[in-house]
């Protein structure tokens, strides 16, 4: 089984906290108490555990160009706790012990000892599309701009051949092009209606990713 250890870095933690916590905050999800944190493996991937324990991978801090993009993969995955999908697959793979350890527990030493393992289970296709849908929805309702979700699955899929090592977030979730045109035509169609961007990240996401790459 693979390990994958938490990285302390404040930082980088705190910059993942601020727009995870953006999103959560403009959802009907807002008492929902998140935690986040940071796997050093350049594996281009992030997961959401029941509990509301989000892990993202420096490999994804490091490909993303903006902190939008990550928005946009921490929305799809927020959304995936918000909707249950994660609590079925992990009684089903691991036990009921380790579902009562994520909802209760401490979820440090669970993700050091099979982190890998976690990062591994597939949600079925209904599941993905209503995550992408509604982690749309939630970059709508908290300002953020919504395109960065689709420009980053447009960067994983145009480097996905030959590489399916390294972009775990796009081989693990199946559609990718299918997935990428409906978020473009539901961006298309919410622009008619003049949405506006308000929210700006005021961090430096050059030097948070220059942080990332010593890692």
């Amino acid at each position: 089984i693979k390990k994958s250890k938490i990285l302390e870095n404040k930082a980088l933690t705190e910059s993942i906290k601020e727009i995870g916590e953006t999103l959560n905050s403009k959802s009907d999800n807002s008492n929902y108490k998140f935690k986040f944190y940071i796997v050093k493996d350049d594996q281009v991937n992030a997961f959401a555990l029941p509990g509301g324990y989000v892990v993202v991978y420096t490999g994804l801090l490091k490909k993303a160009e903006s902190p939008e993009e990550v928005a946009g993969v921490l929305a799809h995955e927020i959304q995936h706790v918000y909707q249950r999908h994660g609590l079925k697959r992990i009684v089903k793979r691991f036990g009921i012990s380790l579902s009562i350890a994520l909802l209760f527990g401490d979820v440090g030493g669970t993700v050091d000892a099979i982190g890998g393992e976690l990062a591994g289970l597939k949600f079925d296709r209904d599941e993905e599309r209503e995550a992408d849908k509604l982690g749309l929805d939630l970059m709508y309702n908290s300002g953020i701009d919504p395109n960065g979700m689709v420009k980053f699955f447009k960067k994983l899929k145009e480097t996905e051949i030959g590489l399916p090592n390294a972009l775990s977030l796009i081989s693990t979730h199946p559609d990718t092009e299918e997935r990428i045109k409906n978020l473009q035509a539901m961006i298309d169609d919410r622009y008619r209606i003049n949405y506006k961007i308000k929210k700006e990240f005021k961090f430096d996401w050059k030097k948070l990713k220059e942080e990332a790459e010593k890692f």
